[in-house]
């Protein structure tokens, strides 16, 4: 089982290990032409934000006798996880991405026996994926390899992002 703080799972633009644990996560780097694939498992519950208070002028406030413990923050929920979000992995402290593609399948599950503490397993594929999704017939001739690459990206895979898929020609 992996330490919650050695990875950070970012789904869809959102941090999720601030909301829960990471544990359980396995990927795949399999040779040649087959897709990297990522399992893991994060347990997802409500927290609680800063307290929230309104803006005061200084000469109305006596901030020596304001009272925060009588005054918790808003319960802030974490965001919906769905199949096909895109996801990323990285190693906490250093930001190095060590998996990026989407998800799957998602199974979800109650934990520690209360509804709001879910459980989710994915299954993630990389971007790899999507460079199979059309079949390129073009003729380059004397170009060179950045520009083909970058060209194949912007005629076929437009939204997925450059830097995203040539993290994909590096592995």
């Amino acid at each position: 089982m992996a330490d919650s703080s050695a990875v950070t799972v970012v789904i869809g633009g959102n941090d999720l290990t601030r909301f829960g644990l990471v544990g359980r996560v396995r990927i795949d780097d399999v040779l040649n032409d087959a897709p990297n694939t990522a399992a893991l498992s994060i347990v997802l519950a409500p927290r609680r934000g800063t307290p929230q208070t309104g803006p005061f002028a200084p000469h109305a406030f006596d901030a020596g006798g304001f009272n925060t413990q009588n005054n918790p923050g808003p319960l802030i929920f974490p965001p919906a996880v769905n199949v096909g979000a895109p996801i990323g992995i990285y190693v906490e402290g250093t930001g190095d991405q060590i998996f990026g593609g989407e998800i799957t399948t998602r199974e979800q599950y109650a934990e520690f026996d209360q509804p709001q503490h879910v459980r989710l397993d994915l299954t993630c594929i990389d971007f790899t994926r999507r460079l199979n999704r059309r079949k390129v017939v073009k003729e380059y001739g004397q170009a060179s390899a950045t520009t083909i690459v970058l060209d194949l990206i912007a005629t076929f895979a437009p939204t997925a992002g450059a830097a995203t898929l040539l993290f994909a020609f590096e592995a």
